[in-house]
């Protein structure tokens, strides 16, 4: 978890310098969710991996928005984008985004 002191760090100086300005903290793994959700100063979680909607209902009862993108949801991948979609998650970014929306409506 060092990576989290230098993102905290960060982030307060993106704070301090634009108070409207919106950070995010990275989960690349489930054992590194607790760490990205206390984040004091991210307003979103970036998950890198599909998260059980358990993980998004957390995020939003943090007063959080979550979003996703790396190779998980990136390519053509349309099972993932629905997993992703049913947990509940805020945003999707693709290669793929007509396809996201077609799959979605």
């Amino acid at each position: 978890m060092s990576g989290y002191s230098w993102c905290n760090s960060t982030s307060e100086q993106i704070a301090a310098a634009c108070p409207q300005a919106q950070t995010a903290a990275v989960t690349n793994h489930l054992d590194e969710f607790a760490g990205a959700l206390s984040a004091a100063n991210a307003n979103w979680v970036y998950f890198r991996y599909l998260p059980p909607k358990a993980q998004i209902e957390a995020v939003q009862r943090a007063n959080k928005q979550a979003f996703i993108a790396g190779a998980t949801v990136a390519g053509h991948l349309p099972e993932n984008w629905q997993q992703a979609a049913h947990s509940g998650i805020g945003a999707i970014l693709t290669d793929y985004p007509l396809e996201l929306a077609e799959l979605l409506r």
